[in-house]
């Protein structure tokens, strides 16, 4: 070996003087060395200033316990604080495999067996002036100028790649970048690099390999290749020629964009301060540069995105069936970000299908129209992940997704897609169907802020969709039911005339105008009275209700006495509670003179809470009371009669609604009187409603605005 002339300061740490002199009288064949020796203490090397070396070698002993990787990261941040390109070296006795990557993952910058001390020799030339600073120096300036020049991130990161290939006279030179699933592929080869197509198809470095120090920024070197080291710098290869290497993280704000790896397979390679420091200050230009272009893409795809939403909008604002709707829309979005294929498929139990389509042009294969079964595609088209994270499926390499699966390898080959995108349109439990973005000749990156916005789209077809939806089953109910009220107006209308006619005639016949009757045909003729004046009643309901619910029903509004309606009332029921021996009771709140409403409509209520009251109570009393409250007149109908079960109580104001009772079957009833009482009084911007105990009575009370502006 040559002496090289130009000493190197060391910082000699360790515990055995013995060991430390060996690994001394070693270094000292091959290079010209002037040390201090100190205690491997990180508390006594905290107090001492490091600038003043040109490497540090911490020694333990072959019969002593080597140094903890813990230590030797301790140190590395000690020596990272205050001088970073400092050298640092550990060595030890030979420990295994795993424990070797923990030393090599803590931040050193070469760790050396006892039985390696000519490596660590050679490694230290390297350092005392062997190597050129002033090639670095302009290959720097050169870069820094030449840079920023490209204004494709593309070339910039290629012509990275070429300058350090050719400063540092590499083997070969990888630029590695994370894919969809943050496994670092290569991206970009150097020009000089050998046999460049197959480096593109080697698999990724999986995440979870990657060294505790890339994330952080640092950078890793080998001088030899170990095998168990070299693998997160050396891709899968069968090629095993590497010595030497480094991975050089893209490192910028925090966050890791990727790694450069630098080759050398020729020889055994010492890598230098100055060589490390151009690989890390072209890396960092290159992190830079990422960043840059991805805050540039964002704010693109934002205002793109931006852009997009506002198109959308304005298509949901013009009043169209919901059909061109969804068809301006997949229009507008293939064409926003210039895709080649957008689909809309519909959820048909077991089938899906392609109900609408859009294409850049014709030669663009088409899938309108066509079905696949729901359960293998429910995956592909995200229909499954509704609920799930992410919620969507995402395939920018959709042909070798398919590889693994036959069928969707024979859908792929014949409609051509190369990338896809799919996203549910759903709202609750209900889902509409999937909004699929494709290309055909080319692949596409989806962006994440695209993909966001996507999503948010989604989700405002699905609300519109609902919107519609609900909006046409209202309609149609509507329709239904005005048809029903004017079938049951003209039924009543027709039934009415002939019944008031037959009636008449009845009654005459009855009060034996035109001649005698004998005992069997007046038992006859009343019951045809009674049973046609039924009739007539339930007609009468009819028709009141059929036009409250075609919104016919016009009420007189005006101030009224409330305790002459009241008497009024009571005169009309009174001999039908004498007959049953119940007492009638009126209590009206002093304060009460008048009621603005229909009083028609009120006395009708009255008599018809009053006349059930008296139906279903065979002792005591019937009260009518009416009180006020500060926005409401209330009468109450107050029974002692035999009560309603609480589970009863909702159906007694629904049409032909009769709640079954010992007393039903005694009385006559519609159905209907409680279900138009409610109406009417609902229609006055009031309600009726009911409070019963079993066997002790009811009350039905009926509310109504002070101030009736209906």
């Amino acid at each position: 070996m040559v002496r090289v002339q130009k000493p190197l300061h060391c910082l000699f740490l360790g515990h055995s003087q013995e060991a430390i002199t060996s690994v001394i009288q070693s270094l000292e064949q091959d290079v010209l060395l002037t040390y201090e020796i100190n205690v491997p203490s990180i508390e006594v090397l905290s107090q001492q200033s490091l600038t003043a070396y040109q490497a540090i070698i911490a020694i333990a002993a072959f019969s002593e316990k080597p140094f903890s990787p813990s230590f030797c990261r301790t140190l590395s941040q000690l020596r990272d604080q205050q001088y970073p390109s400092l050298p640092l070296f550990i060595v030890i006795p030979p420990v295994e495999n795993g424990q070797l990557r923990l030393y090599w993952q803590s931040g050193i910058t070469d760790c050396i067996f006892w039985s390696q001390l000519e490596r660590l020799s050679a490694t230290l030339q390297s350092y005392t002036g062997d190597c050129s600073p002033e090639i670095f120096s302009t290959s720097l300036n050169h870069f820094v100028q030449e840079f920023w020049q490209f204004s494709n991130l593309d070339d910039r990161l290629q012509q990275s790649l070429n300058l350090l290939h050719q400063s540092l006279a590499l083997s070969r030179c990888f630029l590695l970048l994370p894919d969809e699933q943050q496994n670092l592929k290569i991206h970009y080869v150097s020009a000089q690099t050998p046999y460049q197509p197959i480096w593109f198809e080697l698999p990724g470095i999986p995440s979870h390999s990657y060294p505790d120090s890339l994330e952080a920024g640092k950078y890793l070197v080998i001088s030899e290749g170990e095998e168990q080291v070299a693998s997160p710098i050396y891709p899968a290869t069968q090629d095993a020629c590497l010595q030497a290497g480094i991975l050089m993280p893209l490192y910028y704000q925090n966050s890791s964009f990727g790694a450069i790896s630098l080759h050398c397979c020729d020889q055994i390679r010492h890598w230098s301060p100055e060589e490390v420091n151009l690989a890390k200050t072209i890396a960092q230009q290159c992190a830079i540069a990422i960043y840059q272009n991805h805050l540039e893409e964002k704010l693109y795809f934002q205002q793109n995105c931006l852009k997009l939403r506002e198109k959308i909008s304005e298509i949901l604002r013009i009043s169209s069936p919901l059909e061109t709707h969804i068809q301006k829309i997949i229009t507008t979005i293939g064409e926003s970000l210039d895709l080649e294929r957008v689909l809309w498929f519909t959820l048909e139990q077991s089938e899906v299908w392609a109900e609408y389509e859009w294409r850049c042009d014709d030669t663009i294969p088409t899938v309108y129209n066509s079905r696949f079964p729901s359960l293998p595609f429910q995956s592909v088209l995200a229909l499954d992940r509704q609920d799930q994270t992410p919620p969507y499926f995402l395939q920018t390499n959709y042909p070798k997704f398919c590889n693994n699966y036959p069928y969707f390898q024979c859908e792929q080959k014949k409609y051509k897609t190369y990338s896809i995108l799919s996203i549910p349109i759903g709202f609750q439990n209900t889902l509409y169907g999937s909004l699929v973005l494709q290309t055909v000749t080319r692949p596409y990156t989806f962006h994440p802020v695209v993909i966001q916005k996507l999503q948010d789209i989604a989700d405002t077809l699905a609300h519109y969709i609902t919107r519609v939806k609900n909006q046409e089953n209202i309609k149609k109910l509507e329709q239904e039911y005005q048809h029903k009220s004017a079938l049951l107006s003209t039924m009543s209308h027709e039934l009415r005339t002939p019944l008031t006619g037959i009636l008449g005639f009845a009654r005459m016949l009855l009060e034996q105008i035109y001649g005698e009757l004998n005992d069997k045909q007046t038992q006859y003729m009343s019951a045809i009275v009674s049973s046609g004046e039924h009739l007539l009643h339930l007609v009468n309901d009819l028709l009141d209700i059929s036009k409250i619910e075609a919104q016919r029903e016009e009420l007189y509004i005006e101030p009224f006495a409330v305790e002459e309606l009241c008497v009024s009332c009571l005169s009309i029921v009174e001999e039908l509670a004498r007959l049953q021996d119940l007492e009638l009771k009126l209590e009206i709140d002093d304060k009460i003179k008048t009621c603005v409403a229909d009083q028609r409509r009120i006395k009708q209520i009255l008599i018809n809470l009053l006349s059930n009251a008296i139906k279903f109570t065979q002792a005591g009393t019937i009260a009518l009371k009416v009180y006020q409250t500060p926005e409401q007149i209330c009468y109450a109908v107050i029974d002692t009669g035999i009560g309603i079960a609480p589970e009863h109580l909702d159906d007694l104001f629904q049409p032909f609604q009769q709640i079954k009772n010992p007393l039903q079957r005694k009385h006559k009833g519609t159905g209907l009187g409680l279900a138009l009482s409610q109406k009417l009084a609902r229609l006055h911007g009031g309600d009726l409603t009911v409070t019963s105990t079993p066997g002790e009575g009811s009350c039905f009370t009926l509310c109504l605005p002070i101030n009736n502006k209906q």
